[in-house]
């Protein structure tokens, strides 16, 4: 009899053991699958060389959802106004897809730019950010040929800067600003060209960043900032 109960016994905890351990394997992926998560593909969309006033462009995201369970995108972030993003359906099923469609304006951008947007998603009790982004290299139909002058801390001194157009554009510097008083900037005779003097006696300008805002008569082209560095 005791023979038989210890065998009774043994047989019992092999059981709840191969239960112990099963029901772990069960609440593990199995070797080689990756784990369940929420992407985007691509994560980055990159534009490429756009011009400046080439209008909207647009970018489709795929999210692929490989939870067992719904996500809900509860919320969708920007970071500007210049870009518009949606997604649809907001609730993607287990295993299922959904797109997410970014509208940019580019127009008043220069240069390599970029945008951010982040999918806030509610998977179960939690939530997840999803991010994306996209990119372009804005060429510039207009620039200066630098975008800082610098001078020494004594004497007058002036700088001049010259403006390029892309191709044969027409166009005309109509107005030039400072920030500061010890910055005096004119247009040159040619309307192409600004130059700016510095007088050091003026001030204040020590403790604080200088720029000179310089306005065209060109349709489409922002303003620009001319950075004004004092050498140490």
């Amino acid at each position: 009899m005791r023979r038989v109960q210890a065998i009774a016994g043994v047989l019992s905890l092999l059981g709840a053991g191969y239960l112990l351990v099963a029901g772990s394997l069960r609440s593990q992926p199995p070797a080689g699958r990756p784990e369940p998560a929420l992407t985007l593909s691509p994560a980055v969309h990159d534009f490429g060389e756009v011009e400046p006033t080439g209008g909207n462009l647009i970018a489709r995201f795929e999210l692929s959802n490989t939870y067992d369970m719904p996500v809900e995108v509860v919320e969708v972030v920007k970071g500007c106004s210049c870009a518009d993003a949606a997604v649809e359906p907001r609730t993607i099923p287990a295993g299922g897809a959904g797109v997410l469609t970014v509208v940019w304006r580019v127009a008043g951008k220069r240069g390599r730019a970029g945008e951010n947007i982040v999918l806030v998603c509610k998977v179960g009790a939690r939530t997840e950010p999803v991010p994306a982004r996209v990119t372009a290299f804005v060429a510039a139909a207009l620039e200066p040929d630098r975008e800082a002058v610098s001078f020494r801390r004594t004497g007058c001194q002036a700088e001049t800067v010259a403006f390029r157009p892309r191709d044969d554009m027409q166009f005309r510097l109509t107005g030039v600003m400072a920030n500061h008083p010890s910055l005096t900037p004119a247009i040159d005779p040619d309307g192409r060209s600004m130059t700016v003097n510095f007088d050091p006696s003026q001030t204040g300008w020590e403790s604080g960043r200088l720029s000179v805002t310089v306005v065209t008569d060109a349709p489409g082209i922002p303003n620009f900032t001319i950075n004004v560095i004092i050498e140490p």
